[in-house]
């Protein structure tokens, strides 16, 4: 049976960020960004019908005027909230004031409009540089830790932890010594991939507490692996990283061809076999990973991935 599929055309707001909070309950993240083009930035919260069919606006909040838009998104499934990323005005960025990392919360009251309500906010990006931007946010399984990667080229290329919900710094930025970030995701027994263009780095949770908030039991990452792109692809590039929802063992990458004519830029996933990981992490030695299986899956570039369940979700140029 071939898998049905539902466009929906937003007019006049283009969409940088999105996640369902519910099964039947889809956040998107757009407007105009930053430019005043006129076009208002939102969160939206729309009402998805079982067949996907139907898409109805149930509810809205309008960012402050100047701002820029949600670009990127986390979703905590348990407790009805989420966390963007969402500068502020060019203004206010550039006197330092600039709090991105920003978390929501949907209320879902019975026989009420559910209701998009700020809850708190911090700042991870202290330069005074409006083009640097929170372009990555992945939440931890367990819902306690929060990675946030801000990108525009060096010095900005910079992975940070803060506990969750609070916001409470949890690490020292982490600087991406090499290539332009783009993704990062936790597996279920906490180690951390942060994924640029060149290299994979892999972190595992250390014992110790924090030196950044030593009142909280969150642990300190600690860089334990890097994976550079495989030999066998030269002149290509990473894009995403996500580990298997079940445990540290697998993980796939896409990886893009960065030359040759626009025509022909394949997109592959690779799988890893992933050894020792565990051990490593104890030890700080390193794990062995081994591409079990690679495969061309697209002939254009790839931009979003994520893997669900059994299935692995991309989408290119």
């Amino acid at each position: 049976m071939r898998t049905q599929h539902a466009l929906h055309t937003l007019k006049a707001f283009p969409v940088y960020s999105l996640g369902f909070v519910k099964n039947d309950k889809l956040l998107l993240g757009g407007g105009g960004g930053a430019t005043r083009s006129g076009i208002k930035n939102k969160l939206r919260l729309y009402d998805v019908d079982e067949t996907g069919a139907k898409l109805d606006l149930i509810n809205e909040l309008e960012l402050e005027k100047d701002e820029d838009a949600p670009m990127s998104m986390a979703i905590d499934y348990e407790h009805n909230s989420f966390i963007c990323g969402i500068n502020g005005s060019i203004e206010k960025v550039d006197a330092g004031i600039n709090p991105h990392c920003r978390a929501f919360s949907v209320d879902m009251k019975e026989d009420m409009k559910p209701l998009i309500k700020f809850e708190r906010s911090t700042q991870l990006v202290k330069e005074k540089n409006s083009e640097a931007f929170q372009k990555v946010t992945a939440l931890s399984k367990d819902g306690t830790l929060l990675a946030a990667g801000s990108s525009d080229g060096k010095p900005f290329n910079q992975v940070t932890l803060v506990s969750y919900p609070k916001l409470d710094l949890a690490s020292e930025p982490f600087t991406v010594p090499s290539g332009e970030l783009f993704d990062a995701d936790f597996s279920t027994d906490g180690y951390l991939i942060v994924t640029s263009t060149t290299n994979i780095y892999v972190f595992s949770p250390s014992s110790a507490p924090s030196k950044m908030s030593p009142s909280t039991a969150h642990p300190q990452l600690n860089l334990i692996d890097t994976i550079p792109v495989p030999a066998s692809h030269p002149n290509s590039s990473f894009r995403a990283t996500r580990w298997s929802p079940h445990d540290s063992k697998t993980a796939w990458s896409v990886i893009n061809t960065t030359s040759g004519s626009s025509k022909d830029r394949r997109a592959w996933v690779a799988r890893w076999s992933i050894t020792g990981l565990e051990e490593g992490g104890k030890n700080q030695g390193k794990a062995d990973w081994k591409v079990a299986r690679i495969a061309k899956v697209a002939t254009r570039p790839i931009t979003v991935f994520d893997v669900r369940c059994v299935f692995l979700v991309f989408s290119t140029t």
